[in-house]
């Protein structure tokens, strides 16, 4: 499969493993209900995110939306990091209240490795 996809704000051609670690990554940060020509692709993070949210709901719906690519044979593992204290924020440069998804899944390319 090839296709076009922006990378750091350039328009790039791309194929293979490049093109599904990219599409498995908006898999994962699109919205349910988000594309108006696919209103059914996406995670409910509306409903996922909150007060408490669910590691295990949260790892369920990401691993349920990247089994739904046609070229992902298996997904190995999810990962949740809440980076929910200043040391984590600082440790992973990133702002409170907010979570990095790390996925391993096996493709038609091989294993790729996925981060959100």
């Amino acid at each position: 499969m090839n296709g076009a996809i922006y990378i750091n704000g350039i328009l790039t051609r791309s194929s293979g493993k490049e093109l599904m670690q990219f599409r498995l990554k908006n898999r994962i940060l699109l919205y349910l209900d988000e594309w108006f020509l696919e209103p059914d692709e996406g995670i409910d993070w509306f409903d996922l995110r909150g007060i408490a949210p669910d590691p295990d709901a949260i790892k369920a719906a990401v691993k349920n939306a990247l089994e739904r690519d046609d070229e992902v044979t298996s997904v190995e593992s999810v990962e949740i990091i809440a980076v929910d204290s200043v040391e984590k924020s600082a440790e992973y440069n990133k702002p409170l209240r907010t979570g990095i998804i790390s996925a391993s899944v096996n493709t038609v390319y091989g294993n790729i490795e996925v981060t959100a």
